[in-house]
């Protein structure tokens, strides 16, 4: 009895009692303080495997960003994680967050902008090739017209009122007179013509200029 009470007066337990009352007063104790004990272990291992479990996700998403880094740029890849970050601020992309975020980030990008460098060079050679051909559709008008002119020259009168009247203008005078007149006629188209195809081709120029000075610039912020 005496070591029970003891033992009971160390938990702060009361010691007063038979021999029996202090023996299942300090077991009751004795059993609380395995049970908390087994609860407490019991809630390390979950918090444990729960730690783990978190830090193989982290695992497998660095590898995963890591992957798709490398197939992207795999200059990239071996960055650390201020250089990364440097890299986005470049881009003006956020860069806080754990190195798995970084590099995915940074990845994702590089894809896009490896994307709109090639959206960018289908526009760019469609322009170019836009340009080409209002140059050649104008050779070919310049040619038709120098034809015409020659052949307006050799026509007879007739021939040249029918022509007159086509374009609803007046056909009455000498076949000099009208020969002229048909010569302005079509002058004057040329030189409407002319001028749609001059739009065309600065309205191009200019769309070509602008997508140069961007692809320069993204260029530029790259470096």
């Amino acid at each position: 009895k005496k070591t029970l009470t003891k033992h009971v007066k160390s938990r702060g337990l009361d010691a007063k009692g038979s021999h029996e009352v202090l023996q299942t007063r300090l077991l009751k104790a004795i059993q609380a303080d395995h049970d908390a004990h087994i609860e407490q272990t019991e809630a390390e291992r979950i918090a444990w495997e729960e730690e783990q479990a978190q830090l193989a996700v982290e695992m497998a998403e660095k590898e995963a960003a890591l992957a798709h880094l490398t197939k992207v740029n795999a200059k990239y890849a071996k960055l650390k994680a201020p250089a990364l970050r440097k890299q986005l601020a470049k881009r003006g992309l956020k860069t806080s967050g754990k190195k798995a975020k970084l590099l995915e980030r940074l990845a994702t990008a590089l894809e896009e902008s490896y994307e709109e460098k090639q959206a960018q060079a289908k526009r760019i050679a469609a322009e170019e090739a836009n340009i080409e051909e209002i140059a050649a559709e104008q050779a070919t008008a310049d040619e038709e017209y120098k034809a015409l002119r020659q052949a307006i020259k050799k026509m007879k009168k007739p021939t040249i009122m029918k022509e007159l009247k086509k374009r609803e203008l007046e056909f009455k005078g000498s076949s000099d007179e009208l020969s002229a007149r048909l010569l302005d006629a079509v002058k004057l188209e040329k030189d409407a013509a002319d001028e749609e195809r001059r739009e065309a081709a600065m309205g191009e120029e200019e769309k070509l200029a602008r997508e140069v000075a961007e692809q320069e610039a993204a260029e530029e912020r790259e470096r």
